[in-house]
């Protein structure tokens, strides 16, 4: 009887270790996925170590973290901008936009908020174009605004690690009343 049971108390605790392993494995190595749309960054005890591209992964949990990022286009909307043209008349403007990212370890590890720097880029570029024509010049090209302030900002924008797709005029350009 003991040859027989000893054998059977081996394999349950054989059969108990493995499967204490595998679900202290699945916590400390914890699968992540990162989707078809998304970039994963990949940082080993706090330090940058790469792009993770899509798929599913296992990684330490004690020392590892990624952190997803989208790469879908998005948009960017600035309401309502009151600006000065050359000759010192208010101009008031909305414009809307579409943009991605391009590079995520730029935009997340050397920017602090890329949001808002997007932003204030382009409406620095949308004072800069409006503010260098006098009003009749602004009013009579309002079909190419979004064109020259899409110029002027996009290679600001890629040093973020964004790319600014389009850039055009929401509402109508008139003077601000």
């Amino acid at each position: 009887m003991i040859t027989i049971a000893l054998p059977l108390l081996v394999l349950a605790l054989v059969l108990v270790a493995v499967l204490l392993v595998a679900v202290v494995a699945r916590t400390r190595f914890p699968r992540v996925t990162v989707r078809e749309y998304e970039r994963g960054l990949k940082y080993v005890r706090g330090r940058f170590a790469g792009v993770v591209e899509p798929g599913a992964f296992r990684i330490d949990a004690a020392t590892t973290q990624v952190r997803k990022v989208d790469m879908r286009l998005a948009h960017i909307v600035l309401p309502g901008q009151e600006v000065l043209s050359a000759d010192g008349v208010t101009l008031r403007l909305s414009l809307g936009g579409t943009w991605r990212m391009t590079d995520p370890a730029t935009a997340v590890n050397e920017v602090q908020d890329y949001l808002q720097a997007l932003y204030l880029t382009v409406q620095l570029a949308v004072r800069r174009v409006i503010g260098a024509a006098p009003i009749d010049d602004t009013l009579e090209r309002r079909a190419e605004l979004g064109g020259r302030v899409l110029q002027l900002a996009a290679p600001e924008v890629a040093g973020l690690g964004l790319e600014l797709v389009s850039l055009d005029l929401r509402d109508s350009c008139s003077p601000a009343t």
